[in-house]
């Protein structure tokens, strides 16, 4: 007698209409949870806006802010990007310690020449110990766009 031979083809289960219950529905998932993030660090980032009180001290308080240089790219093109800066300030001096994107623009070429314009800067003696930049490049004008403006203290 010969045995019987049985061969199973092993299916996704789907639905009335034919969907895949778990391969049609990870890249609606995916979205959902990317716009959650999205939500969510947009919350965050709003929270941390300047005080009006904030924004005028910052601006008393640089008294040496040079522009950063914009860099070309390899082929020739001004990258954009935005970021924040973030200067951690010698208290007693005024000269900046260390400075660190805290938010890249996106571009290694733009965050490099943000950090060697703001390791420069130099601000009032006995006034800060941190302070974050919002900075922008752009192809119009000059090009660059620093905004003590924006700019948060804390100590």
């Amino acid at each position: 007698m010969k045995a019987a031979i049985h061969e199973y083809e092993v299916r996704p289960r789907k639905d009335k209409r034919g969907f895949d219950f778990i391969s049609d529905a990870l890249p609606l998932g995916l979205k959902l949870l990317f716009l959650l993030v999205l939500v969510l660090s947009e919350i965050s980032f709003a929270s941390a806006q300047p005080t009006p009180q904030q924004i005028r001290q910052a601006k008393a308080l640089a008294i040496y802010a040079p522009r950063p240089k914009y860099p070309k790219d390899a082929q020739g093109r001004l990258p954009t990007g935005s970021g924040i800066v973030l200067m951690e300030v010698d208290k007693k001096t005024g000269l900046v310690k260390s400075t660190r994107m805290e938010k890249s623009t996106g571009n290694k070429l733009l965050d490099d020449a943000a950090l060697q314009a703001f390791s420069q800067w130099r601000f009032k003696p006995g006034s800060v110990s941190r302070i974050r930049c919002p900075i922008t490049f752009w192809r119009n004008g000059s090009g660059i766009r620093h905004r003590m403006a924006g700019a948060v203290i804390s100590d």
